[in-house]
């Protein structure tokens, strides 16, 4: 079912299975007398159509424009993403789903409390692996103090991983000791969207990028980097190109190795 999805699996929150949609049109016929029915119902169809997106897509492929593309131009929450919408379709889900059950009399009162159940049943994982438990991997370089002999307080550094996104928690465990040009921070602002590497670089990437020489230089040189640590497990990848960037090795151990920017001498009697 997620082969085609356009994002990871393990970010999608917009799941109901198919009790919850009984429970749905269960709580549309037994209460459509009701006033407050067809608000809480709307509020599901709109939260649900935002989440959509912009665009429709079908079998990973994009089809046709969405009322979501209206929301981008609004001012304040132009910059909302689609997938947290879910997240307001589940709050009208639970109380439409607590309504119904509230409101469960006689003897045929299961008929209601059954999907309730299953459909809550349905919502838990399929917990079928490490891919839900992944280890942590930070270098010791960061968690037994190295770092603070190697990196100056404060100093500017980029950070290369094998996964993107694990140089923030590498950043956490040395009590934010350094500062990054990089993040794992989801849509990125307008000023850096033309720059791929506001995003840092990982070996695994939803969509591998490697920078060239020319490219990885001015990047860094523009956002005042004077350090790079590549992970072990990333330094195969990317070991090159950061030397060819100019950078030379000052240290290596604990799991990763640290360059600076050589000086011109340096640089002119290695290769």
């Amino acid at each position: 079912m997620t082969r085609t999805f356009t994002s990871h699996v393990v970010e999608d929150g917009s799941y109901l299975g198919i009790a919850l949609v009984v429970v749905l049109v269960g709580f549309a016929i037994t209460e459509r007398r009701r006033s407050g029915t067809w608000a809480l119902l709307a509020f599901v169809v709109v939260a649900s159509i935002m989440a959509l997106g912009p665009v429709l897509h079908v079998r990973g492929r994009t089809s046709f424009a969405l009322p979501g593309s209206w929301l981008v131009k609004a001012p304040l929450i132009g910059n909302a993403t689609p997938d947290r919408f879910p997240m307001y379709t589940s709050l009208a889900v639970a109380v439409i789903a607590a309504v119904w059950v509230a409101r469960a009399r006689g003897p045929y009162g299961w008929v209601r409390w059954a999907p309730v159940l299953l459909g809550a049943v349905m919502l838990l994982p399929y917990i079928d692996g490490s891919s839900w438990y992944p280890y942590d991997r930070t270098p010791a370089f960061f968690t037994d103090g190295t770092s603070a002999s190697v990196l100056t307080p404060d100093e500017n550094v980029f950070v290369i991983t094998e996964t993107n996104g694990e140089e923030m928690l590498w950043q956490s465990a040395a009590d934010f000791a350094f500062r990054m040009p990089e993040g794992y921070i989801g849509p990125i602002p307008d000023p850096y969207r033309r720059t791929r590497m506001s995003k840092g670089l990982g070996v695994e990437d939803a969509h591998p990028f490697e920078p060239s020489s020319t490219e990885l230089s001015m990047w860094l040189q523009k956002n005042d980097v004077t350090a790079v640590v590549i992970g072990d497990l990333a330094r195969k990848k990317f070991e090159r190109v950061v030397y060819d960037a100019g950078f030379r090795q000052v240290y290596e151990g604990d799991g990763v190795s640290v360059w600076r920017m050589a000086s011109p001498s340096t640089a002119a009697g290695t290769g």
